[in-house]
């Protein structure tokens, strides 16, 4: 086993001894990753003729739709898009 420090040796995550405040560090950044991490998928429907072209990542918090006015293959102009179910 490796030591990482000699501060109150009590706690072995994976094959390294840690102190305590090593141990609450690695537990908070493993958290904050997980967290960092969490998004959902959205899909972007055209709202003139229904065509759901678009995909993009969002955040968990939000709490309105997503509306974006882009290119429809489909329609060929500019047509405001909005958040699927």
């Amino acid at each position: 086993m490796k030591l990482i420090c000699d501060f109150n040796m009590k706690q072995a995550v994976g094959s390294l001894r840690v102190c305590e405040l090593c141990a609450i560090v690695i537990k908070t950044l493993k958290e904050f990753f997980v967290m960092a991490k969490e998004a959902r998928k959205i899909i972007l429907a055209c709202e003139e003729c229904l065509a759901r072209n678009y995909t993009t990542n969002g955040s968990k918090n939000s709490t309105k739709r997503l509306e974006l006015k882009k290119f429809c293959p489909k329609c060929g102009k500019m047509t405001l898009h909005k958040e699927t179910k």
